[in-house]
């Protein structure tokens, strides 16, 4: 089985890069939840209109960061 592009990108720091970006990508949602326009509004699957959801999956994503960061420290 061979590497997938981000692994040969980043080695090691791969999946922490992962997890850091899924967690900006939901505190991104969480602060411009009121900001969007309608039609991006539509187009958005419903739990990513939802503040609390997206501040909760932040928070695990960025706790998953931590750990992996931790493990390969």
């Amino acid at each position: 089985m061979q590497e997938t592009v981000g692994a040969q990108l980043f080695g090691n720091w791969y999946s922490v890069v992962g997890w850091s970006a899924s967690a900006a990508l939901f505190a991104y949602f969480a602060i411009v939840d009121k900001n969007l326009s309608q039609p991006l509004r539509t187009s958005l699957p419903p739990f990513l209109q939802d503040r609390l959801t997206n501040v909760v999956l932040a928070s695990g994503c960025a706790l998953a960061a931590v750990g992996k960061f931790m493990h390969w420290w």
